[in-house]
């Protein structure tokens, strides 16, 4: 049997491990998905107990994805790039980062049919996932990319500016359950956009996307993102390259069993 886990701080809302025992059922796959919760100053001996474990590879999850990443000296080109990683290869003696993230966000606007050339896009937050979403619009011609963050740094906002542009995206933890009545901004700044992405997607509509919907926004969550993501993990691990319709089908099914007779939350 091959051992996989989900490495972070507080998981019980995430879907990951759903989708992974989807796949290993669909496939007749020997394996296991775990949970991994760790506190951040044991984060350092993360890889020397993921062989402890016996693992076969793992991802990663905030707070983390910036974590390890020096750590890990073969690193996907798409991983350097962001300076974060999620998923993470072990095989025989070797370790792999990847960021899987990346490739999630874009099959995400495909999906949904988003076209950010050219676009003006303003990124809240400036963590692990920030810099994947940052990567995948740039690869996909956005005209400006800025970073909101409490600490701006140059060239970066405040959260206290007032910007505008063609889509924001949330990458920041604000509005994920159990906080479901915090937005990471205010209900006026989002009149200035078009489209509202955010990559929270326990609940499905997080206050951010009410807003932005009662606004007359288009609005996404996370979920397409986190399947994408996950199954591209998959690939990695198995050294396989699935049909776009197996993402179409594990985020039907997904959607269906989280959201459907939900009330926007899970324990």
């Amino acid at each position: 049997m091959k051992n996989y886990a989900l490495l972070g701080r507080k998981l019980s809302h995430s879907y990951s491990k759903i989708i992974h025992e989807y796949l290993f059922q669909k496939f007749s796959w020997d394996a296991s998905y775990s949970f991994w919760e760790m506190e951040e100053n044991l984060v350092s001996q993360a890889l020397k107990i993921s062989k402890e474990k016996k693992l076969s590879g793992f991802n990663i999850t905030v707070p983390y994805k910036e974590s390890l990443f020096s750590q890990i000296n073969i690193l996907e080109d798409a991983a350097k790039n962001i300076g974060a990683i999620n998923t993470i290869a072990i095989e025989k003696e070797q370790v792999i980062g990847y960021n899987t993230d990346c490739f999630g966000f874009q099959k995400m606007l495909e999906y949904f049919s988003i076209d950010v050339q050219n676009k003006k896009v303003i990124i809240l937050g400036t963590g692990g996932a920030s810099k994947a979403v940052a990567e995948a619009l740039r690869q996909e011609g956005a005209n400006t990319i800025l970073f909101v963050s409490r600490s701006p740094k140059e060239g970066q906002l405040s959260y206290s500016d007032t910007f505008d542009g063609d889509i924001i995206i949330n990458t920041t933890p604000v509005g994920m359950y159990p906080y479901v009545e915090k937005s990471p901004i205010h209900k006026k700044i989002l009149s200035n956009f078009k489209i509202a992405i955010d990559l929270v997607y326990n609940p499905k509509e997080t206050k951010f996307l009410l807003e932005a919907k009662e606004l007359g926004l288009m609005t996404i969550n996370g979920l397409f993102m986190l399947v994408a993501q996950a199954i591209r993990s998959e690939e990695i691990w198995n050294h396989k390259t699935f049909d776009i319709s197996l993402y179409y089908e594990v985020y039907s099914f997904l959607e269906g069993i989280v959201y459907e007779n939900h009330d926007n939350s899970r324990s």
